[in-house]
């Protein structure tokens, strides 16, 4: 199927005087969609898929910018330090978050009770 599908490309790129295809080491993001359209390709339809005129030049630039991942390695030990930090930064707020609406809840309750705990806020 990969193969009937590579040589309709060719086919279809001959005839725009294209004469080669060159495979990128990985796709772009949001390629599949292009691919499932081009595979359900028949003779005579019409399919609506991006070509790079600069033969991947600018395709190649746009592989070459890391992924979300690949940036966190690239950060090395300072920049794990730096998401351990975060990441207890945003477990204390959320763990304070949850102190004060359960404060929030015996106040409110306390208020239309009418009665007063000792020690209360």
């Amino acid at each position: 199927m990969l193969s009937e599908l590579v040589s309709k490309i060719k086919s279809a790129l001959e005839a725009l005087h294209f004469n080669s295809l060159e495979f990128l080491s990985k796709n772009p993001d949001g390629s599949r969609s292009s691919l499932k359209k081009l595979s359900n390709f028949n003779d005579g339809d019409y399919v609506e898929f991006a070509i790079d005129p600069t033969r991947g030049s600018l395709l190649n630039l746009i592989l070459q910018n890391p992924s979300v991942i690949e940036r966190v390695n690239q950060g090395g030990f300072v920049g794990y330090i730096i998401l351990l930090i975060l990441a207890s930064g945003l477990a204390l707020g959320g763990l304070r978050g949850v102190f004060l609406f359960n404060s929030q809840k015996s106040l409110t309750e306390e208020l239309e009770s009418g009665k007063y705990a000792e020690g209360s806020p």
